[in-house]
């Protein structure tokens, strides 16, 4: 097995494993122009686009030129002129969406420190066969990026709040839950029990009949279930649309309450019709 680079004590232990063809643009920065040759002839084989440059300056101008993204920014460290390490720090902020992997000889100082290489950094060790860096190109690029990872945190953190602010899903639950409720303007609250929950409205056993149209204030609290991330207290602002007398003197008569506006601890929120 013929490798390519620079040589060093270490080598690979195993064949890597097959690489999947490619669709992305690389940029493809290598001062040795056999080496270079070789890894763009293996790469355009695979499928991906690549544009190559000499030296870092190179790389530059060839990056300020193309119109299109460059998904993968493969550089060998050590070149006359401006290194790996600071033509990636030049590229970076103008390419958010390009992945860094460095191709080196040498120790991990070269990129890192102390020894040991930074986090998030990528390195492909010379010597490597082609079909080393083919998998190792693929493996980057399959990697999310920091910025994709910030962005899917956000949305998380976003939808968790989602469902916090917003306690009543759109679906109907059947629960039975205890809660106070009266109406408003008046001080004394009555105690009654859910029969199913929604984001529109609720219909609860109360303790006496109360009459259509009458707007009321309803405490509860909401389980995890509903509420999103933990069971969560909302006062209801409500208005009566059915009143069901009971069919036997034992049970407790049953109101149906359309729900207007429900106040939570991160506002106030209008249900969706």
């Amino acid at each position: 097995m013929d490798y390519i680079g620079e040589p060093v004590s270490v080598q690979p232990a195993a064949a890597p494993p097959k690489a999947e063809y490619g669709h992305e643009t690389v940029l493809l920065v290598e001062d040795e122009a056999k080496l270079r040759g070789l890894a763009r002839q293996s790469l355009e084989g695979q499928g991906y686009t690549v544009i190559e440059a000499g030296d870092g300056i190179e790389a530059m101008q060839q990056a300020q030129a193309h119109r299109g993204p460059i998904h993968l920014l493969l550089t060998d460290v050590i070149m006359p002129g401006m290194n790996g390490r600071e033509l990636a720090g030049q590229l970076a902020p103008r390419r958010p969406e390009m992945r860094v992997l460095y191709m080196s000889g040498y120790t991990e100082n070269a990129i890192g420190h102390n020894g040991m290489l930074d986090e998030g950094i990528n390195l492909l060790q010379k010597p490597f066969t082609l079909a080393a860096m083919k998998a190792k190109v693929r493996e980057v690029l399959d990697t999310p990026h920091p910025q994709e990872l910030e962005m899917a945190r956000h949305t998380q953190l976003r939808t968790a709040r989602e469902k916090i602010s917003t306690p009543f899903r759109a679906e109907r639950f059947t629960l039975q839950l205890p809660l106070r409720y009266r109406a408003l303007g008046d001080p004394d609250w009555h105690e009654g029990t859910t029969e199913n929950i929604s984001r529109s409205g609720v219909l609860f056993r109360a303790e006496e009949m109360v009459q259509p149209n009458v707007q009321l204030e309803i405490s509860l609290v909401l389980p995890a279930e509903i509420a999103g991330l933990a069971s969560a207290e909302v006062i209801c602002r409500g208005e009566v649309v059915r009143a069901m007398a009971p069919e036997q003197p034992w049970v407790s008569p049953a109101l149906a309450a359309k729900i207007l506006q429900y106040h939570f601890q991160h506002g106030s929120h209008v249900p969706e019709a």
